[in-house]
C-alpha cells in the first residue's frame, strides 16, 4: 500500500472551496442521503479512487460509490485536483449494458475484488451494510413527511 498517496487522498477536501450547495451538501440532497451516510459514501468512493489509481486494470465500483463519482465529475475542477493527486486521470466508462460488454465490467468487478483482497482498503462488506443503512435512512425520512 501506497500510504503516502493513500495520506494525500484522505486530506482531499471535496467541499473544497466551500459553497452554500457544496460537493457534500448536493450529492446528500439529491440522494436523499443523510450526512452520516453521505460521508461514508465519500470515504468509501476515496478508497475505490486509490485502487482504481494504483490498478493496471479497469476497476468497477460499487452502485452507490458510482452515485459520487458522477457527482465529483460535475466538480471538474476539483476532479482534475483529485486526479492530480492520485497520479492519473481516471476515465469514467459508463456501461450500455449490451451483451457485447458484460464480460468487459464482470472483469473490471473481477479485477477490483482480486485488488482489494491484495491491498485490503475498500471493504465491500462494510459497504453493503451502509447501502442497507441508506435504505433504513429512506424509509426513517418517508415516515416524517
Amino acid at each position: 500500500m501506497n500510504k503516502a498517496l493513500w495520506k494525500e487522498i484522505e486530506k482531499f477536501n471535496l467541499d473544497f472551496p466551500l459553497s452554500e450547495y457544496g460537493f457534500s451538501t448536493r450529492l446528500a440532497y439529491e440522494n436523499e442521503w443523510t450526512e452520516f451516510f453521505t460521508q461514508k459514501a465519500i470515504e468509501e468512493y476515496k478508497k475505490f479512487m486509490y485502487l482504481a489509481a494504483m490498478s493496471n486494470q479497469m476497476v468497477s465500483p460499487s452502485e452507490i460509490v458510482d452515485i459520487v463519482w458522477h457527482q465529483h465529475l460535475i466538480f471538474t475542477e476539483s476532479y482534475k485536483a483529485f486526479c492530480s493527486v492520485l497520479g492519473k486521470k481516471i476515465e469514467h466508462i459508463p456501461s450500455t449494458h449490451n451483451k457485447e460488454e458484460k464480460n468487459k465490467f464482470l472483469a473490471a468487478k473481477n479485477a477490483l475484488k482480486n485488488f482489494t483482497k491484495a491491498n485490503l482498503v475498500y471493504n465491500l462488506k462494510n459497504f453493503g451494510n451502509l447501502i442497507l443503512l441508506q435504505k433504513h435512512f429512506k424509509l426513517s425520512n418517508q415516515k416524517l413527511r
